[in-house]
């Protein structure tokens, strides 16, 4: 078997930084995985959000929901980051960074 053909671990705790046209945040996610499905929780200042996704080689897509609002994010793994679109809502310009909390 070629390494290609694994699925990456992308489990545990990851710092996030999000920026878009109104604001630059700071957050947590928690991924748990099986296989190529994500679950996880989302960690904000004041909220806490159940989280769902999916790894498809090193592209990952998740999102959870704020107040109504849904935060996307498709991004691509490099090693213990991510980076890639956030878009939220209105802000659909969003980008977003990612590293793996060891």
């Amino acid at each position: 078997f070629a390494p290609s053909l694994f699925t990456p671990d992308v489990s545990g705790v990851w710092q996030i930084n999000l920026e878009n046209e109104a604001a630059t945040e700071t957050v947590m996610v928690s991924f748990a995985q099986k296989d190529s499905t994500l679950t996880g929780h989302y960690l904000g200042y004041f909220e806490i959000a159940q989280l769902a996704g999916t790894l498809d080689g090193k592209e990952i897509a998740f999102s959870y929901d704020i107040d109504g609002t849904v935060i996307n994010h498709y991004g691509r793994l490099q090693g213990n980051m991510i980076t890639g679109s956030s878009p939220a809502g209105e802000f659909e310009n969003g980008d977003f960074k990612a590293s793996r909390v060891k």
